[in-house]
């Protein structure tokens, strides 16, 4: 086991094989061995409106959702979250069990990425179909990521500072007023990276940093 899978299973648990947990974390070792710092994962990736939560989110240069179908779940939930993660991020992948893919090709739109989960943990994700750029992005939707300090200081950064008094719906209405929608993904991916997963309202997983400085 590399040093960096080491770490992921010291901090979340050693799981049993055939589980999401198992998977999820044999995700996370693939991915970052292909990348170079700085990027980060955040678990149950939580999306505004809809509430629903992507597995596993890799931040670098985009936000790439990954969800994940094993053995044991069904795809009733695929279409939901199809619309949902085609309003938020740069790409997506479904990584899903060898019984799931006929299915879920039938479900996912074409820039959507298909992994095949491996009968083996030793073995590679097989690479169905690589994801593409999502070009149905919402600029309306993507600043909802924003908390209200964060976007404060970014039109302020943009030289548009709000009134003391501006509530944080409007300050978002600025925001995507003011900025392009490449910007405005960057301003996102930023502040996401970067803020104190312990100052959220809804709790998730973050791996990043650490697993960095072991390159």
């Amino acid at each position: 086991m590399t040093s960096r899978a080491a770490l992921w299973v010291e901090m979340v648990g050693e799981p049993r094989m055939n589980t999401e947990a198992a998977v999820r974390n044999q995700l996370v070792e693939e991915l970052i061995s292909e990348s170079r710092a700085p990027w980060a994962i955040i678990e149950e990736f939580w999306i505004p409106i809809s509430h629903e939560r992507a597995d596993l989110v890799f931040m670098q240069n985009g936000l790439q959702a990954f969800e994940i179908k094993t053995e044991r779940d069904s795809l009733r939930r695929l279409s939901r979250q199809v619309k949902a993660y085609t309003r938020i991020f740069d790409t997506c992948t479904v990584v899903v069990a060898a019984r799931h893919v006929d299915q879920a090709c039938c479900i996912i739109p074409e820039w959507w990425g298909i992994w095949e989960i491996p009968q083996d943990s030793s073995l590679s994700f097989g690479k169905i179909r690589k994801s593409m750029r999502n070009e149905l992005v919402e600029p309306e939707m993507l600043v909802r990521l924003l908390w209200r300090d964060e976007v404060k200081v970014a039109i302020t950064n943009l030289g548009h500072p709000p009134s003391p008094n501006m509530g944080r719906s409007l300050m978002w209405e600025k925001l995507v007023e003011h900025a392009s929608i490449e910007e405005l993904k960057s301003i996102v991916e930023s502040f996401v990276q970067r803020r104190d997963p312990g100052r959220a309202r809804i709790m998730t997983r973050r791996f990043s940093r650490a697993a960095a400085e072991l390159r």
